[in-house]
């Protein structure tokens, strides 16, 4: 007869360590299986500098992905902050925590972004430019709009707000990356 007690060690031993493998599978399982909220969005918004007209639709984008639209009700206004008021709702998905939300305002890149938090309820500022981008006013953006960006980012010329397309209060190398981008047709939005 063999020794209950060496037979008993590995079985402890074995119970033990799926039961510390289980442990650590649950919670990760739990985890992805919880949603996120939905983030809510809404503000003021222009196209041009003028308020944009009742009618005007403004579209969210993670990842250049509609996630979320609605049709302005007042003119310069998108939803609003009232417990009943209609505002842009985006379900994001578990990999869209931090990611950015663009927004196109009758197919006009806004100059806003957000990032997705879940819960989060924002009031933006929205002001979409028929060409955003267009720095030397030729109808176009061309390598002269890049040019001229990576100039303010490098500080040989004066920076233009119109050209901080991140929103982060300045013209940086960020934003002459963006620019850059949109330019080859790497970015969808500015």
């Amino acid at each position: 007869m063999m020794p209950i007690k060496n037979n008993s060690k590995a079985v402890f031993t074995t119970i033990l360590l799926m039961g510390i493998a289980i442990g650590a599978i649950i919670p990760v399982a739990l985890a992805s299986s919880i949603p996120l909220l939905p983030c809510e969005i809404s503000g003021t918004v222009t196209i041009n500098g003028e308020p944009a007209p009742a009618g005007t639709i403004v579209v969210a984008y993670i990842d250049n992905l509609e996630r979320g639209r609605i049709i302005i009700r007042t003119s310069g206004i998108f939803g609003g902050t009232g417990a009943f008021d209609e505002r842009i709702v985006i379900q994001g998905e578990g990999d869209d925590l931090g990611k950015m939300i663009t927004f196109l305002v009758n197919d006009i890149p806004a100059n806003n972004t957000i990032p997705f938090v879940s819960g989060e309820s924002y009031q933006i500022d929205l002001d979409a430019r028929l060409l955003r981008g267009d720095l030397n006013q030729n109808d176009r953006i061309d390598i002269g709009d890049v040019a001229k960006v990576a100039w303010m980012a490098a500080g040989l010329i004066d920076p233009d707000p119109a050209a901080d397309f991140n929103s982060d209060g300045g013209v940086d190398a960020a934003d002459a990356a963006r620019i850059a981008y949109y330019y080859v047709g790497k970015n969808q939005v500015l």
